[in-house]
């Protein structure tokens, strides 16, 4: 299947969804957008991050709010002093396992 094929299913899947999950959706399509750009800069084939061992997963800044109560004003603030990856300027990502490490030696 090309990418052609594989947007133009998601454009179909995405007129059926309730609007309520569309959020849920932005966020998951932010994680895929980042692991795309990762892969572009990184110029080597590289599984979703679902896919990846747990060290090796992403988190989204709002899954990092969800899980962490923190806002994402504060994670913008303080990204410098935590483990991420930027691929873009509109992507921030936190490595999950070091910044797991990272909130529980300040708690």
């Amino acid at each position: 299947m090309d990418a052609k094929q594989i947007c133009s299913q998601l454009e179909e899947a995405m007129a059926k969804i309730q609007t309520s999950e569309l959020p849920v959706i932005l966020g998951e399509l932010e994680r895929i957008k980042g692991t795309i750009l990762v892969r572009i800069v990184l110029q080597k084939p590289q599984r979703l991050v679902d896919d990846l061992p747990h060290q090796a997963r992403f988190l989204t800044v709002d899954e990092v709010v969800e899980r962490f109560h923190v806002s994402a004003k504060w994670l913008y603030r303080h990204k410098k002093q935590l483990p991420h990856s930027q691929p873009s300027r509109k992507v921030l990502l936190f490595p999950e396992k070091p910044l797991l490490q990272w909130f529980q030696k300040r708690s």
